[in-house]
């Protein structure tokens, strides 16, 4: 199997072959999303569609790949400052058996399509990789030689499909949930005879979770009424809450 290698110089080694670039490249593996990110060196480069006329926001994140996105640190710090809510599967599910609030399930399809939260709608934030560009093609292959997933890529229709589960009404409460949930905890607790709690450094800014990442892009939309789902799709099958399953 061909190697890829990565120089701080810019070059992409896949196999012998060579991609030259004045971009610095640094590939991560996050949440089982495989993310080829080539920043650049310019410290002039401007994060915005208006010609590169528009200053970055805080923590905002260009990659090569056409997609700009916000980093999950300032993703934590946000919704800690904003005090976001969330909930415990029973209380979402009777919310939303008395349709008082839309469940939004934000795995990708194929993994909504297996098993889902009755009632839930699918709004996936990332979707497999679409067209058969360069740069589409480069990033599948990154998924395959370093990660044994699916490519994936962010879903841009992810707002607008989000306003028509909700029918356009912002105001409308919305649970989202993903397979696990994840946390803005820094603070691990352990339960006992002698329980006690403590700062973890791998939980400096929590654990990051695409449920979490999408109560942001949608609170930063001007939805109103978000809440996290707590253990996520794991939690609710665990406590036999009903599920759709695929046939």
């Amino acid at each position: 199997m061909a190697m890829a290698a990565f120089k701080p110089s810019g070059e992409l080694l896949v196999g012998r072959t060579r991609f030259n670039s004045k971009l610095s490249v640094k590939p991560t593996v996050r949440l089982g999303h495989f993310s080829l990110i080539v920043r650049s060196n310019n410290s002039d480069v401007k994060v915005g569609s208006d010609s590169g006329k528009t200053s970055p926001k805080r923590g905002q994140v260009s990659t090569w790949f056409d997609e700009t996105y916000t980093s999950w640190p300032e993703v934590h710090r946000v919704l800690t400052e904003r005090n976001m809510r969330s909930i415990e599967c029973q209380e979402a599910f009777k919310l939303a058996r008395s349709g008082k609030a839309i469940l939004i399930d934000v795995r990708e399809p194929q993994d909504f399509r297996k098993i889902h939260a009755q009632a839930a709608v699918s709004v996936p934030l990332f979707r497999l990789i679409q067209g058969n560009s360069f740069k589409a093609n480069l990033r599948r292959l990154g998924h395959a030689l370093i990660t044994d997933f699916a490519g994936t890529e962010r879903n841009p229709e992810f707002v607008s499909q989000a306003l028509s589960a909700v029918n356009g009404n912002k105001k409308k409460t919305v649970v989202v949930m993903c397979d696990v949930g994840g946390t803005l905890k820094t603070i691990v607790e352990r339960p006992g005879i002698k329980p006690k709690s403590y700062a973890d450094p791998e939980r400096r800014f929590g654990r990051a979770s695409r449920s979490l990442r999408a109560v942001y892009e949608l609170q930063e939309e001007g939805f109103s009424d978000v809440f996290h789902l707590t253990g996520g799709l794991n939690t609710w099958a665990y406590q036999d809450l009903p599920t759709d399953e695929e046939d």
